[in-house]
């Protein structure tokens, strides 16, 4: 009787422990709350060309961690929307160290077929005009290991016909050599 009450004592403080050391662990990891006061902003999209029979894209993404401890983030996911169609998707999971109180840019590249965009090109052709927007997800580590915070960025950006043959460029050009132009 004795042997079973100190038993389950034992078991009792071994209970503890673990509880303790799980809530322990959790303050060494930051939480929703500290990546939701981050702030994400698409700083810039550029077409780089056509390689392969895919589009090339450069994204760039400011992230501003105000908090007063550096934060790793596991990725990103981005998609470009038009409408209900996705244009392209990425996903990016090489980690990124955000250091307290600072800025923090992040250059990805993206890739997608060029048929993706037929329906951007009719929209600029016919109207002069169209809507892009820039979604994505965030990846973090929390105590349970890697966590997503879905929809933490979002930017639209409205694009003109002038303002797409500015950001393409010569690359624009380059890739419709060859293609009727009408």
């Amino acid at each position: 009787m004795i042997a079973a009450g100190i038993c389950s004592l034992s078991l009792m403080r071994k209970l503890i422990l673990l509880l303790v050391c799980m809530l322990s662990a959790c303050n060494f990891y930051p939480g929703a709350s500290e990546w939701k006061r981050c702030t994400f902003e698409i700083a810039s999209v550029k077409f780089l060309g056509f390689q392969e029979n895919q589009t090339q894209w450069e994204l760039v993404i400011d992230v501003h961690n105000p908090n007063p401890d550096r934060l790793r983030m596991e990725g990103v996911q981005l998609f470009a929307l038009h409408g209900d169609d996705t244009l392209a998707s990425l996903k990016n999971s090489d980690p990124l160290d955000l250091a307290p109180d600072t800025m923090t840019v992040v250059t990805l590249e993206a890739a997608s077929p060029p048929s993706a965009w037929d329906t951007v090109f009719e929209n600029l052709k016919r109207d002069g005009k169209c809507s892009i927007t820039i979604t994505g997800d965030a990846y973090y580590h929390g105590p349970f290991g890697t966590e997503k915070l879905s929809g933490l960025f979002r930017k639209t950006y409205d694009i003109d016909f002038a303002t797409a043959l500015g950001v393409m460029g010569s690359h624009l050009l380059q890739g419709f050599q060859g293609f009727p132009m009408h």
